[in-house]
């Protein structure tokens, strides 16, 4: 494996680790401004929008223990919502962001 995906790898990895909770996302016609906007938004509830490739999440997920079926659900743009406080909050962000943002 080249070092850039190794890099890569650990610091999803290290995302990954850190966080007690992780949130899939289809991003999927999204814009910038859109992005800052979903950025800011999870950011007032502790939580951070990455977006990664599917086969550095999946190298990710084997490594962190995470079982195969999830790194099945991959495909197309996928981003991770992670963050070190409450779910809920965050969940409830992203619906939000949906429900104003189709």
């Amino acid at each position: 494996m080249r070092p850039e995906k190794k890099y890569l790898v650990a610091e999803a990895k290290k995302q990954i680790e850190a966080a007690p909770f992780a949130l899939l996302v289809d991003f999927t016609k999204l814009t910038v401004a859109q992005g800052s906007e979903l950025r800011k938004r999870l950011r007032a509830v502790g939580a951070e929008f990455h977006v990664a490739k599917n086969s550095t999440l999946k190298i990710a997920f084997k490594e962190c223990g995470i079982p195969d079926g999830v790194a099945g659900v991959l495909s197309g743009p996928t981003g991770v919502v992670s963050g070190k406080k409450d779910v809920a909050a965050a969940a409830k962000a992203l619906k939000t962001f949906v429900a104003e943002f189709e």
